[in-house]
């Protein structure tokens, strides 16, 4: 089974799409937590109203806590081997899950040899306009490991660029046996990023699947603007964040703490862009 999580909070201009993508996974056993974290805004009905029409859809209401407390709220009560997640204002593409685990199965034998399974995404730019366009992501044919299972040592490039946690799949028990939880932090945060640093760095076996099926709706100049009023420091603090998981893991390897200080220079950029 895969569990996929969609922690939501007042989402609902794009809800009922990203919910509705997951149900068309159908070789595949499924369950998908959709947790509603105190939205004040009708989410909550619109994921029981999925629920009521699909036993597949598991929904959780909950006080606001924001995204890294929801996600590890997900990882916990979920019931499958492997985890997702579905951010609420994306959706994905027909067999992104099922492709993932037959591709994990027909080279490795058994999906279960592997920590992380890794795909490349869609970038939805001027979402909801005239003038959106769907764009291959920066690392589109640019992850070429030497061998396949691969760890981030073989592919450090998979920490230069945005920490799409979303176009992967990970198997519950290593992120359990390895402790590995998203920092529980006010709102959204960016605690995706220091989670994409910890469980590249734990994998042992980390596979890729050069298929994109994740739809991301890339943010607004304006909502990356107010981010950046609100709390210019938090980029800030998050890289950090990342820092002290790769000294706590003891990682020496030059190749991959070049991206994270070239990730340094680009939070920098942007926010000297917005503020």
């Amino acid at each position: 089974m895969l569990t996929v999580i969609v922690p939501t909070y007042n989402a609902e201009p794009y809800l009922s799409q990203a919910i509705g993508s997951l149900l068309n996974e159908k070789n595949i056993e499924l369950e998908i937590l959709a947790i509603n974290d105190g939205s004040t805004d009708n989410s909550l009905a619109i994921m029981e109203d999925f629920a009521a029409r699909d036993s597949r859809v598991r929904v959780i209401d909950k006080a606001n806590q924001g995204y890294g407390a929801t996600c590890n709220l997900g990882i916990r009560e979920a019931k499958g081997d492997w985890i997702a997640i579905l951010e609420p204002d994306d959706w994905i593409e027909p067999g992104m899950y099922s492709d993932m685990l037959a591709f994990a199965k027909r080279e490795f034998g058994d999906p279960n040899k592997l920590d992380i399974i890794e795909t490349p995404y869609w970038i939805i730019r001027n979402p909801d306009t005239p003038q959106e366009v769907k764009l291959h992501c920066a690392y589109r044919g640019r992850i070429n490991p030497p061998r396949q299972p691969f760890t981030i040592h073989d592919a450090p490039h998979l920490l230069a660029h945005h920490p799409s946690i979303w176009s992967a799949i990970y198997r519950r028990d290593f992120l359990m046996q390895n402790n590995i939880w998203f920092k529980e932090i006010p709102g959204a945060g960016w605690a995706d990023n220091p989670f994409l640093v910890e469980t590249l760095c734990q994998a042992k076996a980390i596979a890729y699947w050069p298929k994109p099926y994740y739809c991301y709706r890339e943010e607004t100049p304006e909502k990356a603007a107010a981010l950046a009023k609100r709390d210019p420091l938090m980029p800030f603090n998050r890289w950090n964040d990342m820092v002290d998981i790769l000294e706590r893991l003891n990682v020496t390897d030059p190749a991959v703490w070049t991206p994270q200080i070239t990730r340094g220079f680009t939070y920098m950029g942007i926010m000297i862009e917005h503020t």
